[in-house]
């Protein structure tokens, strides 16, 4: 069995265009014994198109491109094979394929996934569904992360403070009797030290109340607990709605949708 080149079909078409008038066609397909009326198209180029598919249907290209060589030995025919064989048909034949290819394809596609990803992944981050202390509303969620920080302090954990305040956060405490006040721009300036130098036990923020506007928030709250620092024991007990006792907290939500405070007042 004889074993051809494939063959470039573009190549043949051109060359057959560039070459052959239509009535050099025509006699063409009389000396192949194919009759001319009954190739499909309308003009000179669609009648070409049309011979060679009919050749290639029929298992003839060979012989077609034989014949040509024939008819005009000082056309360079042999340039039909030199284009890779990206699919066959009969014959070897080819056709060219559209540029894009399927490995590029699925280039693409794996972009456009990893892009969708992208965006699901950022919806839900800036939609707050992933943030800790999540409430019911966001009246819920104030409350809890407020609650989140007596629980800090009560266990001396940083990571707590690190979830629920700003970065930089700003904390103001006003010493009634001493009559100073004393300012930290970030929280853990503030709870560090706080942690490594005293023990509390019992630290809870009462009567939690306050407005949401928007994304801020405006918040007080009572206090009471004990704490051991210095190796003396203390106990506190601030209440709501003294302006003199009370703490005040500022909240507002961050870029991702979650809530964090911005600013804590107490005394």
């Amino acid at each position: 069995m004889v074993h051809h080149t494939p063959i470039n079909l573009s190549r043949l078409r051109d060359l057959l265009d560039e070459h052959f008038a239509l009535d050099e066609l025509r006699s063409l397909c009389l000396d192949l014994d194919i009759p001319f009326e009954n190739l499909s198209g309308s003009t000179r180029r669609d009648k070409i198109i049309s011979l060679i598919e009919n050749r290639q249907r029929q298992g003839q290209l060979e012989t077609l491109l034989s014949r040509l060589q024939e008819e005009r030995p000082q056309v360079a025919w042999d340039t039909v094979h030199h284009a890779p064989a990206e699919s066959t048909g009969t014959e070897g034949a080819t056709w060219p394929k559209p540029k894009l290819m399927l490995a590029s394809r699925y280039k693409v596609m794996g972009l456009a996934m990893l892009i969708l990803f992208g965006i699901v992944s950022l919806v839900l981050l800036r939609s707050g569904c992933l943030c800790t202390y999540k409430g019911e509303d966001d009246y819920e969620t104030i409350i809890r992360i407020i609650k989140a920080e007596s629980l800090a302090v009560n266990n001396g954990d940083l990571s707590i403070i690190t979830k629920i305040f700003a970065a930089d956060a700003y904390i103001k405490q006003t010493d009634n009797r001493a009559g100073s006040v004393t300012e930290w721009f970030d929280p853990l300036t503030r709870y560090r030290p706080l942690f490594a130098n005293t023990q509390f036990s019992g630290a809870q923020h009462t009567q939690i109340t306050g407005t949401v506007n928007g994304n801020f928030a405006r918040f007080t709250s009572g206090s009471q607990g004990s704490f051991v620092a210095d190796g003396e024991y203390g106990e506190y007990d601030h209440a709501a709605g003294n302006p003199q006792e009370e703490e005040v907290w500022t909240l507002k939500q961050n870029f991702w949708g979650c809530w964090e405070i911005t600013r804590f007042e107490f005394h």
